[in-house]
């Protein structure tokens, strides 16, 4: 019934293998065998060829089934043998045998006669894959390629040929997206494209592409698509003995798991893309819309984020509340107050008012940000409080402190406002080049000797005489007796 229901086939070819089937199934003994074995002949020529010689095999069986039909039908009707005269009032399935037929119907003998046509029809068929028609020559430009979507082959067709000729394949597709081509005038050359292994199961192994002209001569040519490998499947589909990420085919940033995943270059599975975002482990982009850390889950729903700012919109403004800890995992307000250093200067609206930090009023005078400025009363983060020191918004001059008094991150001798300045007692000034507190007094390295100045030259805190190292130095020009007699 498959080859009696194929389009290709001509209707004596498809009527033929249908009779030799019912005959078989409806009779017995010597004829129904026959019959079967008709059937197979038939079935095997009509896959060889589909057209001249499965007609012709064909048209041999349904005569031989139409016999042996007739005569099984009448011996279920009259329990008797069919006659040697047709003189009785019993019908077979197509009603009186002719009449004044003579002489024995003998339906061994007219089986044998069609096993006979059978077999020379068969034995006509030649070698090759061509048909019963004229030569026709079927070439591939190649035999095997990736059944990956996109390789081609070009099936190339000579001969004397009659046009229109026609190529059908049973896996992938032509110029026109079917899996038949008309081609009405010469050269004869189709392009097959391979069909998907990664989408289509049933896409690689060997087919034939089969070809046939107006006259039905006939041939075919064999191919082959071969497997790609899938790199999220765990399996092996190339049988190269290497799955996913272990597969050439699978080099380093090939995608291979579902949750963007891709390959190392050790070969396995595990480096992370960021799926669109920024490359994350742990996630830290908790409104990003993308699985940083490739692990399944987002922003707020990734148990990384727990505790961390996340932007939600509240009446068309984005507002920033906070990932909570745990299920369900939501973006939310913390419902905490805003009133100290590490609330106002956290980016989160704590107390749900629809206000962050300097922007809500009770943050007033707070520190909002690492360098030490504090709100100020317009909501910005502009007021420098001196981080604990003396307030210098204008450029640091106090530059013994430890502080950094102007917010700029650096204090003391390590701003450059303090070039110069002092900035430790006994004459230490900052050393703009080595950012440190030294002493650029003459004497520093050898101790005072200039006792009559009145300075302090080695930055000691004691001076002239009060030096101990004046004490032994004799006379002093000016006064005409010893330091420290």
């Amino acid at each position: 019934m498959y080859a009696f229901l194929r389009s290709g086939d001509s209707w004596p070819a498809r009527l033929g293998f249908t009779v030799a089937l019912l005959a078989a199934v409806f009779t017995k003994g010597l004829q129904g065998a026959t019959l079967a074995v008709f059937a197979a002949i038939y079935w095997a020529v009509w896959s060889r060829d589909r057209h001249r010689l499965g007609t012709l095999v064909g048209a041999i069986v349904v005569v031989a089934g139409v016999v042996v039909l007739h005569e099984w039908t009448y011996r279920a009707a009259t329990g008797m043998d069919f006659p040697t005269r047709m003189v009785d009032t019993h019908s077979g399935i197509f009603g009186y045998w002719p009449p004044r037929l003579e002489g024995k119907m003998d339906t061994r003998r007219i089986l044998a006669v069609c096993t006979a046509l059978t077999l020379v029809a068969c034995g006509g068929a030649g070698g090759g894959d061509s048909g019963g028609g004229g030569t026709v020559s079927v070439q591939a430009s190649a035999t095997s390629v990736r059944a990956d979507g996109a390789a081609t082959i070009t099936i190339t067709v000579t001969g004397a040929l009659s046009f229109p000729v026609t190529l059908s394949t049973p896996r992938g597709s032509f110029p026109n997206g079917q899996k038949t081509l008309r081609v009405d005038a010469a050269p004869v050359a189709a392009v097959l494209t391979a069909c998907d292994s990664r989408v289509d199961a049933g896409c690689p192994g060997t087919f034939f592409v089969s070809v046939s002209d107006a006259a039905l001569a006939g041939g075919r040519v064999q191919l082959t698509f071969v497997a790609i490998e899938v790199c999220t499947d765990g399996l092996d589909n190339d049988v190269d003995g290497k799955i996913d990420c272990a597969d050439t085919e699978c080099p380093a940033g090939t995608t291979c798991n579902a949750f963007g995943k891709t390959c190392a270059s050790a070969g396995t599975c595990s480096a992370c893309a960021g799926n669109g975002g920024t490359p994350e482990s742990p996630e830290v982009s908790c409104s990003d819309g993308f699985d940083n850390d490739c692990d399944g889950t987002l922003d707020c729903e990734d148990p990384d984020c727990g505790g961390q700012a996340c932007q939600v919109q509240v009446g068309g403004n984005t507002v920033t509340y906070t990932c909570s800890t745990t299920a369900p995992r939501t973006c939310k307000c913390p419902n905490t107050a805003e009133n100290t250093d590490a609330a106002c200067r956290d980016g989160v609206d704590n107390d749900c008012d629809g206000l962050v930090d300097c922007a809500d009023s009770n943050c007033l005078g707070k520190t909002c940000d690492d360098l030490g400025f504090t709100c100020a009363g317009n909501g910005s983060c502009t007021i420098c409080g001196g981080n604990g020191g003396t307030a210098e918004p204008g450029g640091e001059t106090t530059c013994n402190d430890g502080k950094d008094n102007d917010c700029d991150g650096a204090a003391d001798c390590v701003d450059p406002g303090c070039g110069a300045l002092a900035c430790q007692p006994n004459g230490r000034t900052c050393d703009p080049v080595n950012q440190s507190c030294v002493c650029n007094q003459p004497e520093f390295a050898t101790g005072e000797t200039t006792c009559t100045d009145g300075q302090d030259n080695d930055c000691d805190g004691q001076v002239d005489c009060r030096d101990v190292s004046c004490q032994a130095a004799g006379p002093v020009a000016g006064y005409g007796q010893a330091c420290g007699a």
